[in-house]
């Protein structure tokens, strides 16, 4: 009875050793699968309970074991190894002393009587040692809001995987406290140990001058590129703004004609803009100040103002952008001298001639900017007429006719406000018909010897005066009327102002009588009282004798068979 019970525990005994034989594997780890040189790291072997023996290999080569049953175990190398077993943990514990690049490889622990084996792989670490930024140039001249792709970080060889990070420095105080981390941006690829990342970035105005660097690092301290790349965001020109005197000006400006006036223009960009003034005429200014005067009579006229950029990025070709800001101006320019006209008939003298007591309408234009405000006659009397047209209904005296013509003048600059004024005199002069004098009225008969000669003088009133001798005709009527009518004669002399026929001038003095006012009757002061009478110049009536003499042998010549009784004797 007691053997049966025996054999029972036994066999319960063994099932549960089978079972967990069958359940069990050999493990072997290590704290870190990276080594670095010259240190030690502790390999693990997690055995079974019915493990017997346990050697360890490294790359298939034995370099320790242990017999469990007897406690026996050793290294090949003590050196190099050193082996310890825990008893109740059931862990054989591998020292590698001393890693070297000889220890690099694969290790494993095995039951020798089964095909239970656990392995790994140490490889010994690499620090990175340097980083290189690239492009190698100081600075990277990039064009604003257009990405680019051509900034790159190269590690050294590194176990584990160098990681790169990317730093941007907005040339800010230097205790790194506000750099930008911008990794994000950016894409790395590893081969044979090496990381190479690749940054975009689409740089803005506010990275103008800031700086890129990368970090790179593998869990073996960091390294800091030592070269930083500078950037230079290239920004197209700004539209241009135009000052006067440091005072910004509108898009439209009224100036005085004649006057000089100093502008200004600015355009921000990077590079700096040149600066160019485009003129109407074509022409250009190459600069950024211009001083202008407008001498023609013209409204209105444009000049614009150009700015300038040849961008030139690092990666790209060579582009040239423009931006224009167009200034319309506004030419200001007092009345002209008046332009007047009567009727159809355009004025070209300041003298006008008019019929007494007809109308006349007298109409004048004047060209200013802004156009005259008032038009303004000072009628010989001091009186004022406004308007353009000057209307008298009768013309009854001569005399001066002065027209104003104003406007007002507003400048942008100073001064602003300026009245122009031009102003034109016009002198009027009556015109009459040719009539006898009041003074000296002709003589209705004339009494004479038979056979002389008879002087006949007719002295008129007009304006203006005769001008050839043809406006005189004179006829005699012959002594048979009825028959033969009225007889044209020739006249052998004209007195009139001052002109002779076929002889010659007549000396001014000669020319010349004084009219002296006689008094008829009653009050001195009433012109119907008084009778003129004008006295001739006594060379002049010396010559006339002189000259009747020489003229009677011509008579002769003119007169007709039947005017014989006239002749001379």
């Amino acid at each position: 009875m007691r053997l049966s019970s025996l054999i029972i525990v036994m066999l319960v005994t063994h099932s549960r050793y089978v079972k967990e034989i069958s359940s069990c594997s050999i493990m072997l780890s290590a704290i870190t699968n990276l080594v670095e040189l010259g240190s030690s790291i502790l390999l693990t072997c997690q055995i079974c309970p019915s493990t017997t023996a346990i050697n360890f290999n490294h790359n298939s080569s034995n370099i320790a074991f242990s017999i469990l049953v007897t406690g026996e175990m050793g290294v090949v190398n003590k050196s190099l190894y050193n082996l310890t077993y825990e008893t109740e943990t059931r862990k054989l514990n591998l020292i590698i002393i001393n890693f070297k690049r000889s220890s690099v490889g694969n290790y494993s622990c095995f039951n020798p009587y089964t095909t239970d084996i656990s392995s790994l792989t140490l490889e010994h670490s690499v620090p990175v040692t340097f980083v290189t930024l690239t492009p190698a140039i100081p600075t990277i001249s990039v064009l604003q809001n257009v990405p680019i792709s051509d900034i790159k970080c190269t590690s050294s060889e590194g176990r584990p995987t160098p990681a790169i990070t990317w730093y941007l420095d907005k040339n800010t105080p230097s205790n790194d406290t506000n750099y930008v981390n911008v990794t994000l941006n950016s894409r790395s690829e590893t081969t044979g140990d090496v990381t190479t990342s690749t940054l975009t970035i689409t740089p803005t105005v506010e990275d103008h001058g800031a700086s890129l660097y990368c970090k790179v690092t593998n869990g073996y301290g960091q390294i800091i590129s030592k070269a930083r790349l500078f950037i230079d965001v290239l920004v197209v020109p700004s539209r241009p703004i135009i000052l006067h005197k440091s005072v910004i000006v509108s898009d439209n400006i009224s100036v005085i004609l004649n006057r000089s006036v100093s502008l200004e223009c600015n355009s921000s960009g990077y590079p700096t803009p040149t600066i160019s003034w485009v003129l109407s005429n074509g022409s250009v200014m190459n600069n950024k100040y211009m001083e202008l005067k407008w001498e023609n009579r013209v409204n209105t006229d444009t000049i614009t103002c150009r700015a300038t950029s040849v961008m030139q990025p690092t990666y790209g070709i060579m582009t040239t952008h423009y931006n224009t800001t167009d200034l319309l101006i506004n030419i200001l320019y007092s009345p002209s001298i008046p332009t007047c006209s009567i009727g159809d008939k355009l004025i070209t003298e300041n003298a006008i001639r008019a019929i007494k007591n007809e109308p006349l309408n007298i109409n004048c234009t004047s060209k200013s900017n802004p156009p005259p405000t008032s038009y303004s006659w000072t009628l010989p009397d001091g009186l004022k007429q406004d308007g353009q047209q000057l209307k008298i209904q009768r013309v009854l005296s001569n005399g001066p006719y002065a027209l104003d013509v104003n406007n007002v003048m507003h400048s942008t600059f100073s001064p602003q406000v300026i009245t122009g004024n031009a102003n034109s005199i016009f002198t009027l002069d009556i015109l009459c018909a040719p009539r006898s004098s009041p003074y000296l009225p002709p003589v209705p008969r004339v009494w004479t010897k038979l056979n002389s000669i008879v002087i006949l003088t007719f002295i008129i009133v007009a304006y203006p005066p005769p001008s050839a001798s043809s406006a005189f005709v004179w006829r005699k009527q012959h002594a048979r009327r009825s028959a033969y009518g009225w007889l044209t004669l020739t006249p052998v002399w004209s007195y009139y102002t001052g002109s002779s026929g076929r002889h010659g001038k007549k000396k001014k003095s000669q020319q010349s009588g004084y009219l002296i006012k006689l008094l008829k009757k009653g009050d001195f002061s009433f012109c119907s009282n008084l009778r003129g009478i004008t006295l001739l110049s006594i060379p002049g009536k010396v010559f006339k004798r002189i000259l009747l003499k020489r003229m009677k042998d011509a008579v002769d010549l003119h007169l007709h068979d039947l005017q014989a009784f006239e002749m001379r004797d």
